[in-house]
């Protein structure tokens, strides 16, 4: 059993509500942290901001059309607007 699953075990039973709020705000916090997958996705995405060639602009601008609230979603659009806005200040 991991921590985590500690966590929700705790939850389950009847804990007092100041402990039932601090228990889930870390929840909260920890499932904003990226792992795994979304890391190297979030390194991919980086990785075509620096190259910013015409194909890795390509490559962001279809990654950008997802779904509205996906993370990779919305990191591709803004990898694409702090190269337009590198652009313009060239």
């Amino acid at each position: 059993m991991t921590w985590l699953n500690r966590l929700e075990e705790v939850l389950q039973g009847k804990p007092s509500e100041e402990k039932r709020r601090q228990i889930e705000s870390l929840l909260g916090k920890l499932q904003q942290i990226p792992t795994g997958i979304h890391v190297r996705t979030l390194r991919a995405i980086e990785v075509l901001e620096h190259v910013d060639s015409v194909e890795a602009r390509d490559l962001l601008r279809a990654l950008s059309t997802g779904a509205p609230a996906a993370r990779l979603t919305l990191e591709a659009k803004s990898s694409l607007e702090r190269l337009q806005a590198d652009a313009s200040r060239k």
